[in-house]
């Protein structure tokens, strides 16, 4: 999955689901790859930085307390470099573990990333509503690809007034 995003020359953000995976992480003081499992790498991050994340579910809002922390690592047998952030929610007292094939070179740049990934359900609710509930997109009856790029281009339009409505 890695490699095909890679093609594309795109950005990832995915949630990380098997932590007994084993990984390569760089050790800086030997100078040299080593080989660990995921799970063991999550669970001993150092903390870089803590915030509050406000969160929106099923109508009701809460504050949490949120640590961040990040590594670099590769999967083995490849030479392309990801990473890894590590949100633990102090109130929840659970852990998300995100992989990302963008730099985590600094503070901002972790925070951005895991705030794009928490975007995804505003996503999620937009393509339902294109392919499924409202607009069922799949169902209209196109044949080029400029006639399929203009239908888009209006669906999308269409969709972007809808949201903008309900959102008032």
């Amino acid at each position: 999955m890695f490699a095909q995003v890679v093609k594309l020359e795109q950005g990832f953000i995915f949630r990380v689901s098997h932590l007994e995976r084993i990984v390569e992480v760089y050790n800086d003081r030997l100078h040299r790859w080593e080989t660990e499992k995921l799970q063991d790498l999550t669970d001993s991050v150092p903390h870089q930085l803590t915030f509050q994340v406000l969160f929106k579910h099923a109508g009701e809002t809460r504050l949490d307390t949120v640590h961040f922390g990040w590594f670099k690592m590769r999967i083995p047998d490849t030479q392309k470099p990801l990473w890894v952030l590590v949100a633990d929610d102090e109130t929840l007292n659970r852990q998300l573990v995100l992989i990302t094939n963008i730099p985590l070179i600094s503070v901002a740049t972790a925070q951005q990333v895991y705030n794009d990934w928490r975007l995804r359900t505003r996503i999620e609710h937009g393509y339902r509503f294109d392919q499924e509930q409202g607009l069922d997109v799949e169902d209209m009856r196109v044949q080029t690809g400029e006639r399929m790029r203009r239908l888009f281009a209006i669906v999308l339009m269409a969709a972007q007034i809808v949201f903008v409505i309900s959102e008032q």
